[in-house]
């Protein structure tokens, strides 16, 4: 409020400051009527200026002290609004079910809730005064002065002393001259100095004087008004009335006496602002406290809390709220009262035939909405183009009333329809003398095409409905199913006149569909009937093959055993021609890699791989069902582990596991391809191919890649530092253990093995000799299996397993068991990346 005061005292004194500066020049000595006017013009819209300037920071300041107390205001007044509502949502919250009360408003308070304040201020040029209105000081002036040989106009302000200053006629004395006959003075006034003088004048501005504002209202204090503001926007710019304040009893007070007492119901509900009282400097606008409110909720156009003067009949205060709603249940509102203990009433009442029935202070009015069912209808559904509810009247035949919905959509079904009709007495069925049912409604069949040609006519009864069923509701949907060679076999539905090639055409045939015959199978009444036709002539609509169908055929697609005896291999590496060839089922090898041009100079048949789908699936269901059977069987080992008593043995035991475990994860990983081992050490060519073991019948899916002649030997495992090191031939096998920098501590040496270039996994000691490093060596030099192999050759492998502890030899044999497995499926080489 401070804020405010300092404004607007700021504000006029500024102006104050600019007014005495021109009275002050113009003091200074007489002017030509020309020189002069350019003068007080300048000086004139410097003022309008800097009041324009003061008036705008006003405003921005008014407008955020209003949003920030308007918050306040409301989180402060929100308990007072209406205090008997809130009570009875809380003790009697069915009593308002369906109701929205949530939301409900003081009236007249969205009014005030979004404020512009610039649109409430006086503008500073007034063009629609009153002619009764009186000049004073302050009041601002542009007159107009002409004769035959001048022509001027000029902006003038009324002084602090009821004077206006004028080009060599000086200071002119207009105070409380009335508007409609200034014209006449001021001409009266100046033809002393002009001759044949005319004169208008009319008012730019109004004189501003404070005008305050008071009681409950959001923002009170000293506002800047004229004589002709209006209580509403004098109440806009105070942030408007409170949720608190009355809207009916605003006083305008002039020096402590009630001049007027303003109803905002008027303006509110019909528009009318008050006119007829000029306001003067240091009038006052007062709001009270509230009177009398109540609140009116449901079916009226405008539910709200209303304020009421003193004691009115219910009938005004549904008028105030705008009267019933159209569904208004007009013979039963209910008044909600209190007595003197403030215990609540509940008095029905009907509007139009009730007793006059006072309502006061804190009581409400509830108007529910009829819940009435309509009654002259009837609901045609289904298979009509408008589907929907009807006007029921006498006579109302199912030829009219489907008239009405549009008529029968195609594919009605019209051998049947139903009407569905409320029995007036439900019918009483029981499955014995205790347990009994009621049926509300019964069911009337129709003919429709009889109805519909007038061979019989039925009459609809109030509340009917009509159902028109389709042809697909009302029966099996007739179809035709494909099975056997095609892209999308299953049911489809049979159309009229449909053949063989229509449903093959959404069939789509495919590469291994037969085209020389296929079987339609026909159930009849003595059994299936089986007929041929030919595939390739009836999709070409040869009439005799292309059959026309009927509901319930099977059609039969066969695979083409020419297409199915094909398969295909792919030959990669060293021939001469690679890619992927076709073969016909039990062509060998041989005769592929005939057609590919044969081996390259540079094939290493030893090394060559040969890979199959149907050994790589058998391969990893081994693998899956071997490391699920392992898993198991570490579980129950380490909750053994767990339980041994000496904490080292313990330890060592769980070290172990995880050594196992680790081996048995990485198996459960490697990469499985279905790797069939070729012993091809005596193959030397494609004439060796012939007739050798190697010459494998194929099978589709094949895949047979050869190498060249690989230059290196590699070392993995438990070695300190695995390598691929190239083949030198002389070199021992120790000697490229010794390169990868020995055996590790951890190294199985009874276990070690030599993958083989072919895909072989040679153990490198014999059973019997596995005690002793030097026992060791002379086995691979001697009598191992790896000699029998011929020992260490170009693209073999050497890997050496990890060792467990010697204490616990059932781990040792679990770890034994996991390579062994990677040996069976071709996945040794995967446990040691």
């Amino acid at each position: 409020m401070k804020i405010i005061l300092i404004l607007l005292f700021s504000s006029l004194s500024l102006a104050s400051s600019i007014q005495d500066k021109i009275d002050l020049n113009r003091s200074a000595g007489k002017y030509s009527l020309t020189a002069d006017q350019n003068q007080l013009q300048s000086e004139s819209d410097q003022l309008d200026s800097e009041r324009k300037k003061v008036l705008e920071e006003q405003s921005k300041e008014l407008n955020q002290i209003l949003i920030e107390d308007k918050l306040e205001t409301e989180v402060r007044t929100k308990a007072f609004v209406f205090g008997p509502l809130d009570t009875l949502l809380e003790k009697e919250p069915e009593l308002f079910a369906g109701l929205e009360v949530d939301d409900l408003e003081v009236f007249g308070s969205k009014i005030f809730k979004s404020l512009s304040l610039q649109l409430s201020r006086i503008p500073l040029h007034q063009r629609h005064v009153p002619d009764a209105y009186k000049l004073g000081a302050g009041d601002r002036l542009r007159v107009h002065a002409w004769n035959e040989s001048q022509d001027q106009t000029i902006s003038v302000e009324v002084n602090q002393n009821g004077n206006i200053q004028f080009p060599l006629a000086g200071e002119v004395a207009v105070l409380g001259i009335q508007k409609q006959h200034l014209n006449e003075y001021l001409k009266k006034k100046l033809s002393k100095f002009y001759k044949n003088l005319n004169v208008t004048s009319e008012l730019i501005g109004l004189r501003q004087f404070p005008i305050y504002v008071t009681g409950e209202v959001n923002l009170p204090g000293a506002y800047v008004g004229t004589a002709l503001s209006t209580p509403i926007k004098l109440l806009m710019a105070s942030g408007g009335v409170s949720e608190r304040g009355s809207l009916r009893k605003v006083q305008i007070i002039r020096n402590g006496v009630i001049l007027r007492t303003v109803d905002l119901y008027e303006f509110l509900m019909k528009g009318k602002v008050s006119s007829g009282l000029l306001f003067k400097a240091e009038d006052v606008i007062h709001v009270p406290m509230s009177g009398p409110r109540i609140a009116v909720v449901g079916k009226v156009h405008r539910p709200a809390i209303y304020e009421i003067l003193g004691v009115e009949d219910f009938r005004a205060a549904l008028k105030l709220a705008g009267g019933f709603q159209a569904d208004a249940v007009q013979a039963a509102v209910q008044h909600l009262s209190f007595d003197r203990m403030g215990n609540p009433r509940l008095t029905d009442l009907d509007f139009k035939y009730s007793k006059s029935e006072p309502i006061n202070d804190g009581e409400l009015l509830i108007v529910r909405g009829s819940k009435a069912l309509l009654e002259n209808k009837v609901l045609v559904s289904g298979h009509v183009y408008h589907p929907g509810y009807y006007q029921w009247m006498p006579k109302l035949s199912v030829k009219k009333v489907l008239r009405k919905a549009r008529g029968l959509k195609p594919g009605a079904f019209t051998v049947r329809a139903e009407i569905l009709r409320p029995l007036k007495k439900p019918l009483v069925q029981g499955v014995n003398s205790s347990v009994k049912t009621l049926i509300s409604t019964s069911v009337i069949s129709i003919n429709v095409d009889n109805e519909l040609n007038g061979s019989s006519k039925t009459l609809l009864e109030r509340g009917d409905q009509l159902i028109i069923f389709s042809i697909d509701e009302s029966q099996v949907r007739p179809q035709v199913e494909i099975i056997g060679e095609v892209e999308q076999s299953g049911e489809f539905e049979l159309r009229a006149s449909e053949r063989v090639r229509d449903v093959l055409f959404k069939a789509k045939l495919i590469r291994s569909s037969h085209i020389l015959r296929g079987e339609v199978h026909r159930p009849t009444t003595t059994g299936v009937v089986v007929i041929n036709f030919h595939v390739g002539q009836a999709m070409s609509e040869d009439e005799t093959q292309n059959i026309e169908l009927r509901n319930g055929d099977v059609v039969s697609i066969f695979e083409n055993p020419e297409i199915k005896n094909m398969g295909r291999i792919a030959l990669r590496g060293e021939v001469r021609f690679p890619g992927v060839y076709p073969f016909k089922r039990g062509e060998r090898l041989s005769a592929v890699v005939k057609r590919a041009g044969g081996f390259t100079v540079q094939a290493y048949l030893k090394a060559s791989k040969f890979f199959r789908l149907s050994v790589r699936e058998r391969q990893l269901q081994t693998r899956e069902k071997y490391v699920e059977r392992e898993k198991k069987e570490l579980e129950m080992a380490r909750i053994e582990a767990s339980q041994d008593a000496e904490a080292d043995q313990a330890q060592e035991k769980l070290q172990n596991l995880e050594t196992v475990s680790q081996a048995l994860d990485e198996l459960g990983s490697a990469e499985i391809r279905g790797r069939i081992t070729l012993d091809m050490s005596e193959v030397n060519g494609l004439d060796d191919l012939l007739g050798h073991p190697g010459d494998l019948r194929l099978e589709n899916g094949d895949v047979f890649d050869v190498p060249a002649k690989p230059m290196e030997v590699s070392v993995a495992g438990q070695v300190y530092s695995p390598i691929t090191a190239l083949y030198r031939k002389g070199l021992s096998f120790m000697d490229y253990v010794d390169l990868a920098g020995g055996l590790t501590e951890q190294a199985m040496k009874n276990k070690i093995y030599v993958i083989k270039a072919d895909g072989t996994a040679v153990p490198v000691m014999n059973k019997r000799r596995n005690r002793g490093l030097t026992k060791y060596i002379s086995s691979v030099k001697n009598n191992s299996r790896l000699y029998e192999y011929g020992g260490l050759q170009v693209g073999d492998s050497i890997i050496v397993p990890t060792r467990v502890g010697v204490r616990e030899d059932r781990f040792q044999k679990s770890l034994d068991r996991v390579y062994k497995m990677a040996i069976s499926v071709g996945a040794l080489g995967g446990l040691f990346k």
